[in-house]
């Protein structure tokens, strides 16, 4: 089922189980409400309470949780684009660090797109091959120190290098850590649980009409289950609907490809 079929799918469900719970609760109320003059004052002051807390939570979480997954997918862009530049580097390299380099970089590619991203889609731990990998690489790199008599542009050639294998191996451990760290247990807690609580209050609102009252009971009710449900899709980014796919190590292969003709 796709993302937004199934956000469909929930809202309607969602409004078709907040008709009947307006219903009930109207008909079980209605004798409270004519006893009671301060009853609707009373639970308008708790909800204002309880509906503006529960707001900057979420809001907040929604933020961050976005955050993340843009994040993410910078961070992968630039992991892939620091290894076709280190690739392009080894162009100007003499054998046989040349195919040292461009070979590990290809190996790594593929690795992170065949092996580690299906791990990271279920969450698991990025394995170890990958930094072994990217120390063989930088190994490599380190190879091709130029000499006490070499040209500026060649040392500025070469520190780029090293900078570029560095910023492989800083995106890649900002990689593995949002692909197993989602949102701890108590926040989804206090998710569910507030929105229920913000949710239940909405529907003792005595609001003049059934129908208005089905439309502002029934709107809330939608919104606040479509936001969990972009938080729950946006929580691992490289999982569940909205997940990243390898798209820029795949441009990498290309490019790889395309640099050596």
């Amino acid at each position: 089922m796709g993302l937004i079929l199934g956000g469909i799918l929930l809202a309607l469900v969602t409004s078709a189980i907040a008709v009947v719970i307006v219903l009930v609760v109207q008909k079980y109320t209605d004798p409270l409400r004519e006893r009671h003059d301060g009853y609707v004052d009373a639970i308008g002051m708790v909800f204002a309470v309880v509906g503006v807390l529960y707001a900057i939570v979420l809001a907040f979480v929604v933020i961050s949780v976005w955050d993340q997954m843009s994040s993410a997918r910078d961070d992968s862009f630039t992991e892939a684009t620091a290894l076709v530049s280190t690739y392009a580097y080894a162009q100007t390299q003499p054998e046989p660090e040349r195919s040292q380099i461009q070979a590990l970089a290809h190996d790594y590619t593929v690795e992170v797109i065949n092996d580690e991203w299906p791990r990271m889609a279920r969450h698991e731990t990025v394995p170890l091959t990958g930094w072994s990998t990217l120390d063989r690489l930088r190994q490599a790199v380190t190879r091709t120190a130029p000499g006490a008599d070499a040209s500026d542009a060649a040392v500025d050639a070469y520190q780029a290098a090293l900078a570029n294998v560095d910023a492989v191996a800083a995106a890649r451990e900002s990689r593995a850590g949002v692909a197993v760290r989602g949102l701890p247990v108590v926040m989804w807690f206090l998710l569910v649980g507030g929105g229920m609580l913000t949710i239940a209050f909405a529907y003792l609102f005595d609001i003049a009409g059934l129908v208005p009252q089905i439309i502002f009971t029934v709107g809330l009710t939608v919104m606040v289950v479509l936001l969990l449900y972009a938080v729950y899709q946006l929580e691992y980014p490289f999982a569940r609907g909205e997940r990243l796919e390898p798209d820029a190590f795949r441009f990498a292969l290309a490019r790889f490809a395309q640099l050596t003709g």
